[in-house]
């Protein structure tokens, strides 16, 4: 493996425009002001990523992809960090040069500005693959589905959004019911895939302390309890089902099923720390096992309990390093104790300059 720290990196970027509706490439580039355009990567966020470009002069009329390489030590990576709309721009006029600051946004952000011009409604026995493209694509999106996935799944009640509800909303919620993530690809195409937990996942990079350091010395640290909850309630029920074997959508599932989770007494906000219960209510759309309802209410628990640790640290951008991502990270050399944890990269901040610097949020799982 590279070590991506070392001297004598050489980052580049390049900017390239690309058709909002087909996302091909147009041929076309656009010039940034070195070192002044951030992205912003929020893995709870309901964009994912966001971004301020700053170019010399030029307009963004397109999408614009951002093109990552970096070489050292002989090793080289090229990677798309992103494709983006570019919503709006400011623009600053001295000394006889222009200088634009677009702020942008992943393609998510195409279904999170819209809602329903009508209700939107699918009976039960709904392909919900379909469904979720028929949203994606009614406007110019594009989805893709990713391995893994099970693409013949059918809604087991009828499914029902009212005129104006927002369609990003719609599409969480919608994944939400099936266990299933929303995301974006830096192509720019919507991404429906499995949700796996963080704790599950295989680890992606090590941030280590020895010669092959990534990072700047220290770190901050924080554990917030801002509008957590300690436990999540989930359930369904529905007044009919298919429970004929003999037909294609048979319906296994119960009428009525619920559960709940609890965050464990060795959090700093569960129930036998605090004395109280602050509880969330997750009605689940389509029915499903229990072990299914348990594991909806357990992720919606972790997502949203808010009280958690995690670690802000400095590092050199490492490619193919994404938000979601589980890492290890190991810091025998700042406070008063050695670190050594599996944690989530939850937001990450990246300067489109020199290293390609990183502000990033690393989040507990354990």
């Amino acid at each position: 493996m590279a070590d991506w720290g070392a001297s004598g990196r050489v980052d580049s970027y390049e900017l390239r425009l690309v058709d909002p509706f087909t996302l091909q490439e147009t041929g076309e580039t656009v010039n940034t002001v070195e070192g002044e355009s951030q992205l912003s990567f929020d893995y709870y966020g309901d964009n994912v990523a966001t971004g301020t470009i700053v170019t010399d002069a030029d307009d963004i009329d397109k999408l614009v992809r951002v093109y990552h390489t970096v070489s050292v030590g002989g090793e080289e990576a090229t990677e798309v960090l992103g494709t983006f709309f570019a919503d709006s721009s400011t623009a600053t006029a001295k000394h006889r040069s222009v200088k634009r600051t677009h702020a942008c946004y992943s393609l998510l952000y195409r279904h999170n500005e819209d809602s329903f011009v009508q209700d939107f409604a699918r009976a039960a026995g709904t392909n919900i693959v379909g469904e979720l493209r028929d949203i994606v694509e009614a406007d110019g999106g594009h989805l893709r589905t990713l391995p893994g996935l099970d693409a013949g799944k059918q809604h087991t009640v009828d499914v029902w959004f009212e005129i104006g509800t927002n369609k990003g909303e719609a599409l969480r919620t919608i994944c939400g019911w099936c266990g299933w993530e929303l995301g974006v690809d830096p192509y720019g195409y919507v991404t429906v895939g499995l949700y796996t937990p963080p704790q599950d996942r295989a680890i992606a990079y090590e941030f280590e302390d020895g010669e092959s350091c990534t990072y700047t010395a220290g770190y901050d640290f924080s554990n917030t309890n801002d509008k957590a909850i300690n436990r999540c309630i989930a359930y369904f029920s529905r007044t009919s089902k298919q429970d004929d074997p003999g037909k294609d959508n048979y319906d296994p599932w119960p009428l009525s099923d619920s559960t709940f989770a609890d965050l464990p007494e060795r959090n700093p906000f569960s129930y036998q720390r605090i004395g109280r219960h602050r509880t969330h209510v997750l009605k689940v759309g389509d029915a499903c096992s229990h072990d299914d309802l348990a594991a909806q209410a357990q992720r919606y628990l972790d997502e949203n309990s808010g009280a958690y640790y995690s670690f802000q640290i400095e590092h050199a951008g490492i490619p193919g390093l994404r938000v979601g991502d589980l890492v290890r990270y190991v810091n025998r050399r700042d406070g008063s104790k050695d670190i050594d944890l599996r944690l989530q990269v939850a937001e990450m901040q990246m300067t489109l300059g020199r290293g390609c610097m990183c502000k990033t949020t690393l989040r507990e799982v354990d």
